[in-house]
């Protein structure tokens, strides 16, 4: 007789190894399904369809596994999990019952406060019975992301700008291309991925990945190809926050990885003489125009009626004041990508932890940063592991892209890094 507990376990599998392998190309498969049969909106919830059924499945094996039930609700992330969940459920409906979101505002908002979380826990109670090695999900992670890498060039030095408008891309779902102060002389790649800035944050996954298996690898020359490679993608998205998130990732891995004192000793003052570098740089070239648009987005000649970095801090300190003078929070949906929906003008902040803090106040933020410190708490533990010391690094590094743009919004980032997370520390708690 077949197990149905069993089958339920290899549907968790197959369904996260589905989600981990496709979802570099998500924004990509959106766009051109809906060039053929429309339904946009429709269309891009798909892996949530997904989600929501695995969800299902494990919601079953938890209801009918005692022995798992106590082992999944036993581990402290899923308790914290549950108590920001609360927090952002309540109070959306809170601020749907003041008329403060839209019925669309606050599922949207749902979505995007929630989304990862929920990865995390599917991937977590799935990552307690079934195997997957580290170099599996590696492997999972890697050729994928190469497949993005390698697109990312090809459209930067060969393909015409309005390449993907042939597969759906416009006004409508997303443009095909973006560029650096409306300029058309400085364009940016998205490769399969939904605009420049999230490829720059996915980036940071496959460069530190790459950052560490060069130590253990017998072919170091083809590693470091395709570190360069995914260098000049992350160059070519022109993402400023990206490359200082892929900065800080890379330095950790060196600076975790060197046998000695001194050794890390030089990586340390090889980074502070790059700072140092692109300090004087910024003196010598602080007049040009081709260095003003790739390094601050914005140029005396500029096409743009406002500068970048402007707006980058307009909003993050609106936020931040938003984020002192309401300690209870607005309700969720009512900032961040959600609010657009809003009969208001939307609440952008620029950083997520501020998106947080608006929307469910000062301990709605408490227990989310609480969430990502035994999260990085439980990956440092297992840092032996080289798909822990992975996810360690990279996680840190999107945190920080977190604090200038806010991209665990995203849909690749918000199953590419937590999948693999979940079964991680899942594994972890097994062996233990």
């Amino acid at each position: 007789m077949v197990d149905k507990k069993d089958i339920s376990f290899k549907i968790l599998k197959y369904g996260l190894i589905f989600l981990l392998i496709t979802m570099p190309f998500y924004a990509f498969i959106s766009v051109f399904t809906t060039s053929l049969i429309g339904h946009y909106t429709f269309v891009r919830l798909y892996k949530e369809f997904i989600l929501l059924f695995l969800t299902i499945v494990g919601v079953y094996l938890i209801i009918t596994d005692d022995k798992l039930r106590k082992q999944f609700f036993s581990n402290t992330i899923i308790k914290l999990i549950i108590v920001f969940a609360i927090i952002v459920l309540v109070s959306g409906f809170v601020a749907k019952y003041m008329n403060q979101v839209t019925t669309k505002s606050l599922e949207f908002g749902l979505i995007v406060d929630l989304r990862f979380f929920l990865v995390f826990s599917v991937s977590y109670l799935a990552g307690l019975k079934i195997k997957l090695s580290d170099n599996q999900l590696i492997k999972f992670i890697f050729w994928p992301a190469m497949i993005v890498i390698i697109f990312a060039i090809v459209q930067f030095f060969f393909l015409p700008h309005n390449f993907l408008s042939h597969f759906g891309y416009n006004s409508h779902t997303i443009q095909p291309f973006q560029t650096i102060n409306s300029n058309s002389n400085f364009v940016r790649v998205i490769s399969f991925l939904r605009g420049s800035n999230p490829l720059g944050a996915y980036l940071i996954l496959p460069i530190t990945l790459l950052a560490v298996i060069f130590y253990d690898s017998k072919k170091k020359t083809l590693v470091v190809i395709g570190a360069l490679l995914a260098l000049m993608a992350l160059i070519f998205s022109f993402s400023r926050s990206a490359w200082l998130g892929a900065a800080l990732a890379v330095f950790l891995v060196f600076y975790l990885k060197l046998p000695t004192k001194q050794l890390r000793k030089i990586v340390i003052m090889t980074l502070i003489g790059l700072v140092i570098l692109f300090g004087l740089s910024f003196i010598v070239f602080r007049n040009n125009t081709t260095y003003q648009n790739l390094v601050f987005h914005y140029s005396s000649h500029s096409a743009a009626a406002t500068s970048s970095d402007g707006n980058h801090l307009k909003a993050l300190n609106t936020g931040l004041i938003h984020v002192l003078q309401n300690p209870l929070g607005s309700g969720t949906g009512t900032a961040g990508p959600a609010s657009i929906y809003n009969s208001k003008p939307a609440v952008i902040s620029e950083n997520y932890f501020l998106q947080i803090g608006i929307e469910q106040g000062w301990l709605g933020l408490f227990i989310f940063v609480l969430i990502l410190i035994y999260v990085l708490y439980g990956l440092w533990q297992n840092k032996k592991s080289q798909l822990s010391l992975i996810l360690f690094c990279a996680l840190l590094g999107i945190c920080l892209v977190n604090l200038l743009l806010p991209e665990f919004t995203d849909d690749t980032i918000s199953y590419v890094l937590w999948i693999p997370i979940g079964l991680s520390l899942a594994s972890q708690s097994s062996k233990k």
